[in-house]
């Protein structure tokens, strides 16, 4: 599930949607981090991260008005 909805994000990039549920789909990862499947867990582990810098660098893009 977690590869999955890290693909689904990756493509709303492209459009920029995935700003619109940036809260969900960081606490999505933030509680798969406590998944008893050793899987899922490592997925939300290497992807927080990634997701963080993601919106980091969206947020800093923008002009402040808008952020």
């Amino acid at each position: 599930m977690a590869k999955l909805i890290g693909r689904v994000v990756h493509k709303l990039s492209a459009f920029d949607l995935h700003i619109k549920y940036k809260e969900q789909i960081l606490t999505f990862y933030k509680e798969i981090i406590n998944h008893t499947d050793e899987e899922n867990a490592l997925q939300g582990i290497l992807n927080l991260p990634c997701f963080n810098l993601l919106y980091k660098d969206k947020v800093n893009s923008q002009p402040p008005s808008t952020a």
